[in-house]
């Protein structure tokens, strides 16, 4: 998909076709007598509208089957604050913290179908989907981060005296003929060190500058709009807030030329290869936000966990979970084989500079406001996939 006069448009609009077909997808399944009419994009393909259909059933088979937990998210993050729980790993406070809210089960659950987690009140916490992405666009990330292979594998070198886990050459295997172990930073728009939430430390990231950089925005198109259109359905607070922080920061020379073509609604990206995560909290983000992370690869087992639900993600090939990474400890098992994982995120900083108001939860209620009364009449869902 080559990019146009501005990426902006060609993922929102693709969202916005996601966002309705996920409202005719829950009407019909849930009897509503709601009549909802779907327009393709123009720029859409039929495999990528196919696509992003079955894509968008299995978020409504995650919305429709949740796993719940018995204790209220504010609370939670409330104690996260008091307690200083909230970033990096501290397994001790993790398990006094656990032991005030209790999982959904004393032993992990594993999870293989799709699922969102909710708490006490309905407020989702967590998706959960198992092998969502189509074997094309699994593919086709795999493609983009080839583009970016040489860089990565020089990221991991300067980064092998730092303390951090993060980049440390033990988190990481390598395995011939596959993508080189490491990790690499996008950010859209960020502040050079020292200069934080200044006009004149405004700047993207090294990596987008870069032709290889440029290259991936380019080709990781599809998959942008894509997971733009799952955040607009999982969280339209926080895709109708990054939009808005998008479409401030355009208006800045400093970084003007990257948002033109950054490829997604989320502001920063880090992609790593082949490398195992133990359990941990982020230090971005903030906690109501979803966090978005999609596993591919060659590999079979890299089971996700998150605490304190209580559940595993099977992560095989495809999967994606979204969740806050900072609000949630978890982690990744070491994988029998290649993987890569690509995690999207918004970074509160940019959401402070631009002077836009931050969302809250994202609530049940919402979903029921869009299919209504069930008890009112027959389904007259209008979905028009035959001009697609």
């Amino acid at each position: 998909m080559p990019i146009p006069e501005c990426a902006l448009d060609t993922y929102n609009a693709h969202s916005r076709y996601m966002h309705t077909l996920f409202k005719a997808e829950l009407a019909r399944q849930t009897g509503s007598s709601i009549t909802v009419e779907v327009d393709c994009p123009i720029a859409c393909s039929v495999e990528m509208a196919l696509e992003s259909r079955n894509i968008v059933q299995c978020l409504v088979e995650a919305y429709l089957h949740p796993v719940h937990v018995t204790w209220d998210i504010e609370k939670y993050r409330t104690e996260c604050i008091r307690r200083q729980v909230h970033n990096g790993m501290q397994k001790d406070k993790e398990v006094r913290l656990q032991k005030d809210f209790p999982s959904v089960r004393r032993n992990m659950r594993l999870v293989h179908s799709p699922r969102t987690v909710v708490d006490k009140y309905g407020r989702i916490i967590a998706w959960l989907l198992p092998g969502i992405l189509p074997q094309r666009l699994q593919l086709l990330i795999a493609q983009c981060a080839e583009l970016i292979a040489p860089e990565m594998g020089k990221q991991l070198r300067q980064s092998s005296h730092t303390k951090s886990w993060r980049s440390s050459e033990e988190m990481f295997t390598t395995i011939e003929g596959e993508l080189p172990p490491g990790l690499l930073n996008f950010s859209a728009a960020w502040f050079m060190l020292g200069r934080e939430g200044r006009i004149d430390g405004l700047v993207s990231s090294p990596i987008v500058r870069t032709e290889c950089g440029q290259q991936w925005m380019q080709e990781f198109a599809q998959v942008g709009a894509i997971i733009s259109g799952m955040l607009r359905i999982m969280h339209p607070d926080q895709y109708r807030m990054g939009y808005e922080v998008m479409t401030r920061l355009m208006t800045y020379p400093e970084v003007n030329d990257t948002l033109i073509s950054w490829p997604c609604i989320f502001n920063a990206a880090t992609v790593i290869s082949s490398r195992c995560c133990p359990m941990h909290r982020d230090t971005k983000g903030s906690f109501p936000l979803f966090d978005l992370l999609i596993s591919t690869g060659k590999y079979t087992t890299a089971p996700l966990s998150l605490l304190p639900i209580g559940v595993q993600l099977p992560n095989c090939p495809g999967s994606i979970s979204s969740f806050s990474g900072m609000g949630f400890s978890h982690g990744v098992a070491h994988a029998e084989g290649a993987r890569v994982c690509h995690a999207f995120y918004m970074r509160q900083a940019l959401q402070v500079f631009t002077n836009v108001i931050p969302c809250s939860w994202m609530t049940q209620d919402t979903y029921k406001q869009w299919i209504g009364d069930r008890s009112r009449g027959n389904i007259t869902v209008k979905l028009d996939l035959e001009s697609i």
